[in-house]
Formats: C-alpha cells, structure tokens, sequence
C-alpha cells in the first residue's frame, strides 16, 4: 500500500510517514498542492492523507481537483476549526474520512462518508 501525505508541516508530516513505514506502509510525501495532481496520478497511490492548509492552496480546492481526475480514497486531516466546512464538502463532493488532531499528538477519525 501507498499512501501520499499532502503536508507541509514537517512536525505533522514526520511522525505520519515514520509511524506508517514503522507498520509496513509505504509512503510518498509532497507539501505543496501544485504537487499532488502529478503524484495522486501516477498510478501507484492507494490512498491520499490530505492536509487542508497548504502553503500555496487551498485543501479544498485540491480535493475538488483530485475528486474530478481520481478515486483514490482520500483522508482529510484537519484542525477542529474548519471540521463543519470540511463535513459540508465531503457531503456535497464525495469523501471518506475527517481526522483531527487530537490530544496525544495523534489522528483522531472524526467520521466517515462514502458518497457517489
């Protein structure tokens, strides 16, 4: 399995991919959203954990983008701050899961969608 980690914060992004790879999870690691169309389409990603706050566009707008080329399942890791928008574009687009950070510093599922 492969797993591409949308995620521009190094603190967020580091323990994702070593925690993953510690359990047999391959990864691919981009941090920027002009780079996730070449990487989510190359024919070998399983899956896409997705990070809302990108440096250089909006997550939202990535997943809008991703859902119109793809079905790779997607996961959107997120702050609690913006859970309700994000409910509302998985409802309205399609999605999978929503993970929030929680206090231990890990991702807590916080639902889970599978929408035509």
């Amino acid at each position: 399995m492969l797993v591409l980690v949308v995620e521009d914060d190094p603190a967020v992004s580091g323990p994702l991919i070593e925690g993953s790879q510690r359990n047999g999870i391959e990864t691919e690691h981009v941090a920027y959203a002009s780079q996730v169309l070449a990487a989510a389409t190359s024919g070998q990603v399983d899956v896409i954990l997705l990070d809302l706050g990108l440096p250089d566009r909006d997550g939202l707008e990535v997943l809008r983008e991703l859902r119109k080329v793809t079905d790779i399942p997607e996961i959107i890791a997120t702050g609690s701050i913006v859970v309700d928008r994000v409910r509302h574009v998985a409802r309205v687009h399609g999605g999978n899961a929503i993970a929030e950070p929680d206090d231990s510093g890990g991702l807590r599922v916080s639902g889970t969608w599978q929408l035509a």
